[in-house]
């Protein structure tokens, strides 16, 4: 791959399209942190809390990748997303999970039938991965309800029996946290013993450092694996190779959301701000502001407001946005 030549993603396309990029955020950090301690631990379940648009689902597909480049592709690994049912059956269940791993056979039989041929892909991928280990990662998790923990614990001993150590992996919004607290109020110890052993909360862009953080994985993450252009030289072409990186904007951008906030009048974010809103911001930037000249040295902070503003970050907390769904 020529890396002297600007990677072309199709007419009017852009490699901002479609936030299929995941940024190195201090949030991910301590994910990352969290999560090798619970692997190396061989803890069989922990949970991860928070907000919607704090980046909890592409935290996912960053540890999935993690997994990936340090156990080898034919690690078992399974995702899930769980879907809210109002009246859950073990069978509604069982079939979820098997078009979770995409097998062509969800939705025939009982129950009994349904979870004997979950656990048995389950066990052939752990087979062909050379180990006794699978890691599962469920998203939304805020939806389970207990009967569904229940016929969880089912499939972790059918596993356990096996001789395989499953590590589960519980994302979801704050009633998850929530969840967990009922449970060990009331002696649900299978449960929490199982599934929830250790948490972690997730945060969002706190201060200007963090700023410094996200923006700088603008400067060195590619957007074409391979091709030696950053996200900052994509744009900046000529200010990149003279040495400008976005990071040194950090200020004006943290600057920028808490005015944008103060004007608002809703003030500071107790869980920071949110990475959905962050990334928005950086893209308008990208979108409108991009810069081909060597004598480019930066945005000015009139620049920077109106992209918090793009955003749309104040408009979302004045109308309960952070509460809704994950997007």
């Amino acid at each position: 791959m020529n890396q002297n030549e600007r990677p072309f993603f199709g007419k009017g396309k852009e490699p901002i399209d479609g936030e299929r990029y995941t940024l190195y955020t201090p949030m991910i950090s301590e994910l990352e942190k969290f999560f090798d301690e619970c692997f190396d631990n061989r803890d069989p379940g922990a949970i991860v809390t928070g907000k919607p648009r704090y980046g909890k689902s592409k935290a996912i597909g960053y540890l999935v990748g993690k997994l990936i480049k340090e156990q080898g592709r034919k690690f078992p690994i399974f995702s899930f997303d769980i879907d809210f049912m109002e009246r859950p059956t073990e069978s509604r269940v069982w079939t979820a999970f098997l078009k979770g791993v995409r097998h062509r056979m969800s939705g025939s039989g009982n129950a009994d039938d349904k979870k004997e041929r979950l656990t048995t892909f389950i066990l052939q991928k752990i087979r062909r991965g050379h180990t006794n280990r699978a890691v599962f990662f469920l998203d939304e998790a805020q939806y389970l309800y207990e009967s569904q923990y229940k016929w969880l614990i089912a499939l972790h001993n059918a596993l356990i029996k096996k001789g395989v150590s499953p590590f589960f992996v519980l994302f979801g919004q704050p009633e998850l946290g929530d969840r967990r607290g009922t449970f060990m109020e009331y002696g649900k110890a299978q449960i929490v013993g199982r599934f929830m052993v250790r948490t972690l909360d997730v945060f969002g862009v706190r201060n200007a450092d963090d700023v410094m953080t996200c923006l700088n994985s603008f400067d060195i993450t590619e957007v074409r694996a391979g091709s030696g252009w950053t996200f900052t030289r994509f744009y900046y072409p000529r200010a990149y190779d003279l040495g400008w990186r976005l990071e040194l904007e950090a200020q004006k951008v943290w600057d920028a959301f808490d005015e944008a906030l103060s004007s608002a009048q809703i003030g500071k974010l107790d869980d920071g701000i949110p990475m959905l809103y962050f990334t928005r911001a950086v893209e308008s930037i990208f979108r409108k502001h991009s810069d081909f000249s060597p004598a480019f040295e930066g945005h000015s902070k009139a620049v920077w407001a109106e992209a918090v503003k793009d955003s749309g970050l104040a408009l979302a907390v004045q109308y309960g946005g952070l509460e809704g769904d994950e997007l």
